[in-house]
Formats: structure tokens, sequence, C-alpha cells
């Protein structure tokens, strides 16, 4: 519909945005910022890794998706198409913008790179797997927000929505769905992921905050 259309215009001009009302558009916040951010447009899968790693990094990816009868699905939804499909990345990316996270580009990689070296050493298979689960859960998920100043939740908050998104259809289910764990038997794991994961990303995201001293322009430091 025209609505989905303007929702997906990075630079939409004064009239279009007039004719809307002035309706929040998740993809001219990216626009604005362009080409300081950077999109990239995919059309294949991509593993939790990669999305991961673009925290920090001023890139965004964006999923083009055909028109099938195959379900796609991400969020807890359906989506009902391409556009659909784009809108939700475009929310993605609104929530990781450079101004909503502190520090710099190296910063990030190098955080990035010293997880990796944690993730690597871990020997336990299903460890591992919600390790990595955990890292998505920061980044792309959005789960850092948790971390910055007035924010309303905490950490261990962060953990309960990992537990409920798991057991929630199309969302976090995809991490338990090959088999791997049986009924209820991830939690002991997913508790030894988040400890060692979510505590290190916790730990470097408030040191890298303390030496940017970043002052959002979305959120006000105290």
């Amino acid at each position: 519909d025209d609505m989905r259309r303007y929702k997906l215009v990075p630079f939409p001009s004064e009239e279009m945005q007039s004719r809307f009302g002035n309706e929040r558009n998740d993809a001219k916040a990216f626009g604005d910022k362009f080409p300081l951010e950077v999109p990239v447009y995919i059309n294949r899968p991509v593993d939790l890794g990669p999305v991961s790693f673009i925290f920090g990094q001023k890139t965004h990816i964006f999923g083009l998706i055909s028109h099938s009868k195959n379900e796609d699905t991400a969020d807890g939804r359906i989506f009902t198409g391409p556009a659909d499909y784009l809108e939700h990345d475009f929310a993605h990316a609104f929530f990781n913008l450079s101004p909503m996270i502190p520090g710099t580009e190296q910063q990030w990689e190098n955080v990035h790179r010293e997880y990796m070296k944690i993730r690597d050493s871990e020997r336990d298979a299903k460890t591992k797997r919600l390790m990595r689960l955990v890292y998505y859960h920061f980044t792309h998920e959005s789960g850092f927000t948790a971390l910055l100043p007035n924010a309303a939740g905490t950490i261990d908050d962060e953990l309960r929505t990992i537990q409920e998104l798991l057991r929630t259809r199309y969302h976090y289910d995809f991490a338990l769905s090959d088999g791997l764990f049986g009924d209820k038997d991830y939690l002991p794991y997913l508790n030894e992921a988040f400890s060692t994961v979510g505590y290190f990303f916790r730990d470097n995201f408030q040191r890298i905050l303390k030496e940017n001293s970043v002052c959002s322009n979305v959120f006000k430091f105290d």
C-alpha cells in the first residue's frame, strides 16, 4: 500500500512526508545518516555471526526476499512479502544507528574479535550455540538498549527476554529446532552462555561508553 511504500523510502521529499502526516519512517532515519551509515542489500540467508559483527560498524544488512509461497519468518511473525520484510530490517537498522551506540568501529571490532575467542574456546556444542544467540540478542536484536544510561530494564531482564523468545514461534525458536536440545533442557546451557557472553558484552559496552563519554541524540545521558 502507499503507506508501506513511503516507509521504504530513505530520502522522501517534503511533499511525501507531508502527505503521510510525517509518520515515523525508519528508512528515512537511516537515509538521514547516509553515507556515514552504509546499507548492504542481500538476497540470501545470513548466519548469526556476520549479522552480530556489524554492530558498531555503521553497516546495516537489509534482506531482499522474493514473492513466493514459502513462509518467510522472523521476530515472531510471518511476513507478507518483500516490502514487509524490508520494513522490518529498516527497524533493526534504526535501533543500531551510530548515535545509539558508543565508541568507534575499531573498538567494536576488537570486542567482536575477543568474543570470537571466547566462543571458539567453548567445547560444549550446546553452550556454544546459545553463546552465539546471546551475542546476537545484544547486537542485532537491540538488547544493548537495556545497558544505556537511564534504561528502564536491566541485563537480567534480557535473560528472561531470551527465554521467552526461545519459546516464541518464529522468533528465537530456530536455535532449538534441529534436535540438539530436548524439551527445556536448554536452560542450564542458556544460563551458562549468558553468564559468559552477556556479562562480557555488558562490561565492554560500559567500558566503551565511559571511554568515549558519548552524548546520544536519541537518549539523554546524565
